[in-house]
């Protein structure tokens, strides 16, 4: 079936924005769910091998879970931070708050600001900002996961709670069937909304090389 969201329906607006979410995922029937190096059995995870009977035959393919947060109210050093408009002076309710994935998040702002010493700020204006080219590597805060070529990943995304902007998911150099429905709306990047969940099944499986999968578009 694939994977569910875990909402809290205490309060539907706070409880998600301060962390109470969760997922649940379906695997085929007599699944095994096993570390990636396939040496011990996993009860839960982010990332796992997942191996099935399909047809009379094993198949096995990487299973990697992002739970998208939206509408954060983030700290820093006991500090609100602020809300980053790039240079939309009026933004609207829509974009206001932070995000993170699976608990953890890593602005742009901060990155550059720790990492590069250049001066902006999370209001600040980031059209103007040459990122240079070690801007993505380092240690990363959010998750980083990794395949072998060919292998087969399926991507469990899902969006508990959030604002009302929707938000997608792509993987650059891949591409997955929209719904897992061939020729149905866009191929390698599905629409998120607050309560949604979709599988991402990289077709052709991993590429050689390093990709970053992102929300939103981008230019290539």
């Amino acid at each position: 079936f694939g994977p569910i969201n875990l909402q809290p329906v205490g309060d539907v607006i706070k409880h998600g924005a301060q962390g109470l979410i969760g997922a649940l995922i379906i695997e085929p029937a007599g699944a095994t769910y096993r570390n990636l190096a396939g040496t011990a059995n996993l009860p839960s995870g982010t990332e796992a091998k997942i191996t099935h009977i399909d047809n009379g035959a094993p198949k096995s393919f990487k299973e990697l879970v992002l739970l998208y947060q939206d509408g954060l109210n983030l700290y820093q050093n006991g500090t609100p931070v602020p809300d980053s408009r790039v240079s939309d002076a009026n933004v609207e309710a829509e974009e206001v708050g932070q995000a993170a994935i699976n608990y953890r998040t890593e602005p742009f702002w901060a990155r550059l600001t720790h990492r590069f010493n250049t001066s902006i700020g999370p209001e600040g204006d980031y059209n103007d900002i040459v990122f240079p080219a070690t801007f993505m590597l380092g240690a990363i805060e959010t998750p980083v996961f990794k395949a072998n070529a060919g292998d087969a990943v399926r991507f469990r995304v899902l969006l508990p709670t959030g604002r009302t902007r929707q938000r997608s998911f792509s993987v650059f150099g891949h591409d997955y069937y929209d719904l897992g429905l061939p020729n149905f709306g866009s191929a390698g990047s599905s629409l998120l909304a607050p309560g949604k969940a979709i599988t991402a099944d990289l077709i052709g499986g991993a590429k050689p090389g390093t990709w970053l999968y992102r929300d939103g578009p981008a230019h290539l």
